[in-house]
């Protein structure tokens, strides 16, 4: 019984040592749940513990790990994984990364004593003091923090580019910027390898550019102009015309019917202004849902009202402005008067229009001044009467 004992408990022996490439005996393996991403990126970074990487399908890590009874189970068989291996002083750690996703990590504790002298704990390597201690007595295997290429290590400090070692290949941000305006360049993961990203705004790929040609719109109703070095993609103005002889115009960035894209008038407003004349001005603000010609009609007889266009002007002509923000004024007034008035918009391809109901204001008696400078004197329209309010801008009253 005794001998069948200890024919087991070599072959166990044998068994966990080909797991994880090691030699000790009296060790055991089990899965380590709790481990995350930062504590990884603690373990290797560890001058102490050695590490080594390599990529292998899932296949061969199970194999060599004996996944499925050490609890790294799932493992896709083709697909490529790194197998971190970081000898610690007290255990042996068998990590499998997939990018920054810890799939599982084997620990083999060691449970007997590994070496008696420092000279069993040479590990053939310039760059290490080794040496033979603890209880049990593991072997110590004190790192240089110089940064050198071909020694097997990779210290702390030290990246990629001052050490071929290593697999870190940044510390910040900062210095992982491949000066490419469509990428997000960060460093991340376990390992601290550059990351670029590539960048999307409204779903689409951001594009590099010199020149607004090279920024091709998707249609007719589509904009894309380069700014700063990028592409910056839009859509024209609702009502905007994109086929005149079929009568279709941009609506949400597409070429429809004009008729399926109906004008509407939103926030429309009068407000009197003192023009220094006897009964004012009135100004009429409004807005519509898309591109528009705007005509304001106003008097004081139903039958004869005069005509009034939101215009722009340059170089001595005068046009009819499309926009979606308007404004016209009502001027020369009669005191003491109500007049009627009605606000059109037209979309530009003159197949929709939209106007209010025939409305009415006031004017007042005369010019709403009471000599008093602490109040601020206005006409009420909507009743015609004079409305004076204690004027709270000024400092004296």
């Amino acid at each position: 019984m005794k001998n069948l004992l200890l024919f087991f408990l070599a072959a166990l022996a044998v068994l966990l040592a080909g797991c994880l490439g090691g030699n000790i005996s009296g060790s055991a393996f089990s899965a380590d749940p709790s481990f995350s991403v930062e504590k990884v990126r603690q373990l290797i970074n560890d001058p102490n513990v050695l590490v080594t990487e390599k990529t292998l399908g899932g296949a061969a890590i199970s194999a060599s790990l004996n996944g499925a009874a050490a609890g790294c189970v799932g493992l896709l068989p083709e697909k490529q994984y790194v197998l971190v291996e970081a000898s610690a002083p007290a255990t042996n750690y068998s990590i499998v990364l997939d990018g920054d996703k810890v799939m599982c990590v084997m620990r083999k504790e060691r449970l007997a004593d590994e070496c008696s002298t420092a000279g069993d704990c040479d590990d053939g390597l310039s760059s290490t003091t080794d040496s033979c201690s603890g209880t049990p007595k593991i072997c110590l295997s004190q790192r240089t923090t110089e940064c050198k290429s071909g020694d097997s290590f990779c210290p702390a400090s030290c990246l990629k580019g001052t050490d071929s070692d290593c697999v870190r290949e940044c510390f910040v941000d900062s210095t992982c910027d491949d000066s490419d305006l469509t990428t997000k360049d960060y460093c991340g993961g376990a390992l601290q390898r550059c990351i670029h990203e590539k960048l999307f705004v409204g779903g689409k790929e951001v594009i590099a550019c010199s020149a607004d040609e090279e920024c091709v719109a998707e249609n007719v109703c589509s904009t894309g102009s380069c700014v700063e070095g990028l592409c910056v993609f839009g859509v024209k103005p609702n009502g905007t015309v994109c086929d005149s002889s079929k009568d279709m115009e941009c609506f949400d960035g597409e070429c429809v019917k004009a008729t399926e894209n109906p004008i509407r008038l939103v926030k429309t407003k009068l407000e009197w202004v003192n023009d220094d004349s006897p009964a004012g001005k009135v100004l009429v603000t409004a807005n519509a849902s898309k591109l528009s010609i705007f005509e304001g009609k106003y008097g004081t007889d139903l039958s004869f009202m005069k005509s009034v266009f939101d215009v722009e002007c340059s170089t001595g002509a005068c046009f009819k402005r499309t926009s979606i923000d308007h404004s016209v004024e009502f001027t020369d007034l009669v005191v003491a008067q109500e007049y009627y008035y009605t606000i059109f918009a037209f979309g530009l391809s003159e197949l929709t229009v939209s106007k209010t109901e025939t409305l009415s204001f006031f004017t007042c008696p005369g010019r709403c001044d009471d000599s008093d400078e602490c109040t601020a004197d206005s006409c009420d329209i909507s009743t015609g009467k004079c409305d004076y309010k204690k004027d709270e801008q000024n400092p004296s009253c």
